[in-house]
């Protein structure tokens, strides 16, 4: 819990200032800042450098470092560039809401609080939904990046920084920051639209559907529940409300004549910044922010293309490597069906999993023969006659010999 505390903390004081980007997209649109929108921002812009920083084949140490020097490097120069953009301090006034609105309110809390309280105690046996999370415990294992999942490759870099698990990383740090996060998305795209009751209201409704999952079994990665940290509920949780935002704070703000447009309030002259002639945010330079980004967008699907690459050509050599140094055999029981494998490899070891019941003794006996008198390994499935039956009959007797045996508790792998 510790560490899920200073993870929150240190997590949303970057946001903050990374949302002083934010603060220049309003002011360049004309539009009004909120907090909440300047968070959302910068905690989506948070993930999104650590996820960019974690697709290059760094060791994870030096991805740390690097996410933290980027993150701080954008969050300085918004800093300093939303400072000069903006012209004046806006008062926040309070507003004391009355009993139904504080009711609302409380039961928005409380949705979120329980929100984040499923998300930390559920446990899911979903393969799907925790797939991901083989890739972060790649890295967190070996303290390496690798092309993967993006998301999972950020949160293994964090696991490794935090000293835990992925698993519980994601389920106990991480579930408040981002489930959060994706809350403040989802305010930051309803403010602009409605005001007031209506606006909880409708933050209750997105709450009570991301807890239902309505996303569907069809896209059940990006559902809160099953995986609160995964890339695609980024993407539908985060970055496409804070994009509708922007995009809804555009629209709202444009000016409705020529005239218009051409008014240009001059409240304070003295204190006034010449946009037109130093303004940051111009067409110039978002085409150049653009191109870096494009370059850097090229240079790790470069690199990302280059690692699938070694890594086909590293799978069809092994692939023609065990096709030379390994035979696979079936063997067919008593019955016709298939009750087990042998496998031999260029040194002349023979493994051999299964072989069934009793009544398979003769014939698996004339089966073996054919190869080795000697098993070096034999794997069955349980130790009930109907699996181990026939190893039993042919090693006690001696017409078999295994080296070793193992039992797979089919029932523990399957639960058939």
């Amino acid at each position: 819990m510790i560490r899920a505390a200073v993870f929150f903390v240190i997590f949303y004081i970057l946001a903050y200032f990374l949302g002083s980007w934010a603060d220049v997209l309003s002011a360049k649109i004309r539009s009004e800042r909120s907090f909440v929108f300047t968070i959302a921002f910068g905690g989506c812009i948070e993930m999104l450098a650590g996820m960019l920083v974690c697709l290059l084949p760094l060791p994870v140490k030096t991805a740390a470092a690097a996410s933290a020097a980027l993150v701080l490097i954008l969050a300085v120069s918004g800093f300093i560039v939303s400072r000069r953009i903006l012209q004046k301090k806006e008062k926040t006034v309070l507003k004391f809401p009355g009993y139904a609105d504080a009711a609302l309110t409380a039961a928005a809390i409380a949705l979120l609080i329980f929100e984040i309280f499923a998300v930390m105690t559920f446990r899911t046996e979903i393969t799907e939904a925790i797939k991901p999370v083989r890739t972060a415990t790649f890295v967190f294992d070996s303290g390496r990046t690798m092309a993967g999942d993006p998301m999972m490759v950020f949160i293994g870099m964090l696991s490794s920084v935090f000293g835990c698990h992925p698993l519980e990383f994601i389920y106990s740090a991480a579930a408040p920051v981002f489930i959060v996060l994706y809350n403040l998305c989802y305010i930051a795209a309803i403010d602009p639209v409605l005001s007031g009751r209506e606006k909880t209201v409708a933050f209750i409704a997105a709450e009570l559907l991301t807890l239902r999952g309505f996303q569907s079994a069809a896209a059940s990665a990006a559902t809160l529940l099953l995986c609160p940290a995964g890339t695609w509920v980024y993407i539908i949780h985060g970055i496409c409300p804070v994009a509708s935002a922007l995009l809804i704070r555009y629209v709202n703000n444009l000016p409705e004549t020529a005239e218009e447009e051409a008014i240009v309030p001059d409240d304070d002259p003295e204190e006034e910044w010449d946009m037109k002639k130093h303004r940051i945010v111009n067409a110039r330079n978002l085409a150049i922010a653009l191109a870096v980004l494009a370059a850097v967008l090229v240079g790790a699907v470069a690199v990302l293309n280059n690692k699938i690459n070694k890594l086909y050509d590293v799978t069809v050599s092994l692939e023609r490597d065990m096709s030379g140094a390994c035979a696979v055999f079936e063997y067919s029981g008593s019955g016709g069906k298939t009750d087990g494998y042998l496998l031999k490899t260029s040194d002349g070891k023979i493994t051999f999993i299964g072989g069934g019941g009793a009544e398979n003794a003769n014939s698996l006996k004339a089966f073996l023969e054919g190869y080795s008198s000697t098993v070096d390994t034999w794997y069955v499935y349980s130790e009930e006659d109907d699996d181990a039956g026939a190893m039993r009959e042919l090693t006690s007797s001696g017409a078999i010999k295994a080296d070793r045996v193992y039992v797979i508790d089919r029932k523990e792998i399957t639960g058939l």
